[in-house]
């Protein structure tokens, strides 16, 4: 697909089909989209190999992680301005054992794509003011069961969470 010169390489049914048992894929925040494999190699502080961990985890947990691997801490202030909190969350635990990190949620917002998870509640968004979904991650990892409309509460108390969320982030770059 694509020429020589291109960066395609699969397309959107193709990826999708690639995030098999996942729906979607790179650019939506449904689970194809936002689920990565990560391998880790910590010699130091994981003793087992090859076995797999289903701990959620997100993007921002990384800078976390390196700076108490590291001994380091983030400055409250740089030039007088006060320094975001960091949204993320160390993993260190959980490369021995699958571990819950406290939390209060997960965000997302690609492309105008959402979703929130809170435990093991997701509700997830296909943009462009499409109504949001529900689905009960423990249960159903793939989102095949879309439960919005058995649980409208929980989908009002989530979509208040990610706009409480997203107005944070967005004070928090108007201030760094």
């Amino acid at each position: 697909m694509g020429s020589a010169k291109s960066y395609l390489c699969l397309g959107p049914a193709w990826s999708t089909a690639a995030n098999t048992p996942f729906r979607l894929h790179k650019h939506w925040t449904h689970e194809g989209g936002i689920s990565s494999p990560f391998i880790a190699h910590w010699p130091a502080g994981m003793a087992a190999r090859g076995e797999l961990r289903s701990t959620p985890a997100h993007f921002i947990d990384i800078f976390p992680t390196v700076m108490a691997l590291a001994g380091g801490s983030l400055p409250e202030t740089v030039a007088g301005i006060p320094v975001p909190a960091k949204p993320g969350h160390s993993l260190i635990p959980a490369p021995t054992r699958d571990v819950r990190i406290k939390r209060d949620s997960l965000w997302w917002c690609h492309a105008g794509h959402r979703a929130l998870r809170v435990g093991d509640w997701k509700i997830a968004s296909l943009g462009g003011g499409a109504p949001w979904e529900l689905y009960e991650l423990s249960m159903d990892r793939c989102e095949m069961n879309d439960l919005a409309g058995r649980a409208p509460e929980r989908v009002r108390q989530m979509a208040r969470k990610w706009e409480e969320v997203g107005e944070r982030f967005r004070k928090d770059l108007a201030t760094g």
